[in-house]
């Protein structure tokens, strides 16, 4: 895999980890099936929302997302980079939208989107491999933990391994990495094993008496695959059909949250979804404008995509919720290339029905000189006391949130409604 001319080595070599993982995780992987793992509980619950993870990999620019567009030394720092006030949209004072996730704006106004700034971690390492590593294990870089926080989220709201809770679209994160079953996958239509179509039933009763009760991690992970592969077979071979009026743009992106948006509509009781954003973001040169080039292209991408999954879910986004994140943020200063190195403070977006929105969330800490972290955005808010404040009021995790978070103690910010 080559590296790119704007994507740094940490980067590219974090990305390769995360793409070989895939392969480690496969349930039938020997029988060759198209998509690894499954992951669907038998029925469709309401008592916890469905809760949608979009990673921006490489290190989103926060201060462009939602630029701060009364702070004068945000312009300062940023000559040819920064959002012109005129061409931000307006969410107060003293924040602005990139002009590029209008779509998202409806949201904004009927009080179901929220952001939250100057949000990072304890760390403040600037390395993506480390960074990405702790934020999906929900812990400091210190701390021995192995599996993600939302494995460690759905066992301790007692989802056993005969259920399947989650499902990750492309490679499958660290936010599942544990014991729960999660599954990744492409497309709906791949999920199959592959042999000729003729074959395939009676492929699928052959596998199926041969793990028949047999013990073991291997036989039960092909049992809840087979199963998987059942409970898809009506979907995988017909096109998904939108809510009318509803149409996905033709990117990855989109053809991904499209499939989220076809099994969650179906009740076949996803709870959790991880997805990567479109692009990357590690943006060291050329990041472009308001109106035009990398960062405008994704951020055009992610508000499209996301705007087309939630009118797609209809009255089912009232229990969704749908964060952003990202492993870190950028410099305030852009550099000579007109890009912005690894920095730390960032921002997030926040979606759904249960959300307090309207409001930008979290303590400013300003951009002057005797209030940056050695160069960067200070982070005032820990990225898991958003994380904390969802699973304790949306996610059916209170009861759990130390183990959840063995090292931190989220601190509320009043963003999320109780269910």
């Amino acid at each position: 895999m080559s590296t790119s001319s704007n994507e740094c080595e940490d980067f590219a070599c974090s990305r390769r980890r995360l793409l070989t993982g895939a392969g480690v995780l496969g349930g039938l992987g020997a029988l060759e099936l198209a998509t690894p793992r499954m992951a669907f509980a038998g029925t469709a619950r309401t008592d916890t929302d469905l809760l949608l993870v979009v990673t921006l990999r490489g290190g989103a620019d926060g201060l462009s997302l939602v630029p701060p567009v009364s702070d004068h030394d945000y312009y300062k720092a940023r000559p040819s980079i920064a959002i012109p006030q005129s061409k931000a949209l307006k969410l107060d004072g003293h924040f602005g939208l990139h002009p590029a996730l209008a779509p998202l704006m409806p949201y904004w106004h009927n009080k179901q989107l929220a952001v939250v700034h100057a949000v990072g971690d304890s760390d403040g390492t600037r390395s993506h491999f480390e960074a990405t590593d702790a934020m999906e294990r929900g812990v400091n870089l210190s701390d021995g933990t192995q599996t993600g926080w939302v494995d460690r989220l759905m066992y301790a709201r007692g989802l056993s391994t005969k259920d399947f809770p989650a499902v990750a679209i492309g490679a499958p994160p660290g936010t599942l990495r544990g014991g729960v079953p999660a599954f990744s996958m492409t497309s709906i239509s791949d999920v199959r094993v592959q042999v000729d179509e003729r074959a395939t039933h009676r492929t699928e009763v052959a596998l199926g008496q041969m793990y028949a009760g047999i013990s073991g991690a291997n036989a039960a992970a092909a049992r809840h695959t087979l199963d998987a592969l059942h409970r898809l077979a009506p979907y995988r071979d017909t096109d998904y059909v939108p809510r009318p009026g509803v149409k996905y743009a033709n990117d990855q992106f989109s053809h991904g949250l499209s499939q989220i948006a076809e099994i969650a509509r179906a009740g076949l009781g996803l709870e959790v979804a991880t997805i990567d954003g479109p692009g990357g973001w590690d943006m060291h040169e050329g990041l472009g404008t308001a109106t035009a080039g990398a960062f405008h292209d994704n951020t055009t991408a992610l508000a499209g995509g996301l705007a087309a999954f939630c009118r797609d879910l209809g009255p089912m986004l009232a229990r969704t919720t749908i964060i952003t994140v990202s492993e870190f943020g950028r410099r305030v200063e852009q550099n000579g290339s007109s890009g912005v190195d690894h920095g730390h403070g960032s921002s997030m977006l926040v979606l759904g029905g249960g959300i307090r929105g309207g409001k930008v969330y979290g303590r400013w800490p300003g951009l002057g000189a005797k209030q940056l972290d050695n160069g960067d955005l200070r982070p005032t808010t820990d990225y898991r006391d958003v994380l904390g404040e969802l699973v304790h009021r949306r996610l059916g995790g209170s009861r759990a949130l130390r183990t959840i978070f063995p090292d931190h103690k989220p601190h509320e910010l009043g963003l999320a409604r109780q269910r």
